[in-house]
């Protein structure tokens, strides 16, 4: 009786054992992908630095408050695109560590697009309110 259950169960440990073997061996792949992500957007913040003479410590950070016009201008007409110009654009390019000027132009829409690669949205170069919500959380990580 013992080996019919053992011929029975068997197959079902071995096939257990085997998707929870790939399962860990998937999410090191992620981490691991992250890790390198992680360190390569560093190195192009410090490069990028370097080129433009800056130290990386003393740029301006964005608060919890001053998000508001940001929220208000997504809230108000669904997304922020290019063309669009005011406060709220300097926080999208504060936040994406890019010059402010107030213009949503070029410079400002590619950053959105590879932001919004980075975090795996639908890239469009909009801020709307996913990216918008990005954005956000990516102020609470710092």
């Amino acid at each position: 009786m013992i080996r019919n259950f053992i011929k029975i169960i068997s197959p079902f440990v071995i096939i257990a054992g085997f998707f929870f073997i790939m399962s860990n061996l998937k999410h090191v792949e992620i981490l691991t992908f992250a890790e390198e992500k992680s360190i390569e957007e560093y190195q192009n913040m410090m490069k990028q630095a370097e080129v433009l003479g800056e130290d990386v410590e003393e740029k301006q950070t964005v608060s919890e408050q001053d998000i508001t016009p940001l929220v208000q201008a997504v809230s108000q007409t669904g997304a922020v695109a290019k063309g669009a110009s005011g406060e709220y654009v300097k926080i999208i390019q504060r936040t994406l560590g890019i010059e402010e000027d107030g213009i949503f132009d070029e410079q400002t829409e590619q950053a959105v697009k590879d932001f919004q690669l980075r975090i795996g949205q639908e890239v469009d170069g909009m801020v709307g309110i996913q990216t918008m919500e990005g954005l956000i959380e990516q102020l609470n990580i710092r």
